[in-house]
């Protein structure tokens, strides 16, 4: 067995970022997300190979990558989390999924498509997007055409996941 994590940013005006607070207001305005933690951001990560996978236009990053977990998670504060076990199969079947699908690009259509009713690229990936196809490959969830952070924090929630805070783990560097 396997444990994966999905790790969910959680918007801060004080990190200067703007464009989470930006996202995490912008997603809370759908009644979807009503009631939701401000998550602005997604990562998948494979806890046992210490990386993270998701889509980006962080640090230099244009769209779908791996990292390693302690380049990702520098302010561990600022994360919570939902930890679940995989088969070592389905573990390695996301993984691939993952890795067939690096480097596609940032989809931000997608992003502007929580609005506009599921516009998006197909070759594109925005964070939680990406995720939500690689949850759907090992089919522990339905895919969701619009899948924001917090409307992923939400099915994790009614699937009964408990959502952590990061800020208990030691990262190795």
């Amino acid at each position: 067995m396997k444990v994966i994590r999905i790790s969910q940013y959680r918007a801060d005006k004080n990190d200067k970022l703007g464009a989470d607070d930006i996202i995490a207001f912008y997603t809370g305005l759908f009644p979807v997300n009503w009631g939701t933690p401000k998550h602005s951001h997604s990562e998948l990560e494979f806890v046992d190979r210490n990386l993270t996978w998701s889509s980006t236009n962080r640090d230099g990053s244009k769209g779908t990558r791996f990292a390693p977990c302690e380049e990702v998670y520098t302010h561990n504060w600022r994360w919570d989390y939902f930890e679940f076990m995989l088969t070592d199969e389905d573990e390695e079947l996301m993984y691939d999924f993952c890795s067939k699908h690096c480097g596609k690009k940032y989809d931000w259509w997608g992003v502007g498509g929580f609005a506009l009713f599921g516009i998006n690229d197909p070759n594109k990936f925005y964070c939680s997007e990406g995720i939500g196809y690689a949850l759907a490959v090992i089919r522990f969830l339905k895919f969701y055409r619009i899948l924001s952070p917090r409307h992923l924090t939400k099915i994790l929630l009614k699937k009964d996941f408990v959502m952590k805070s990061r800020k208990e783990i030691k990262l190795s560097a």
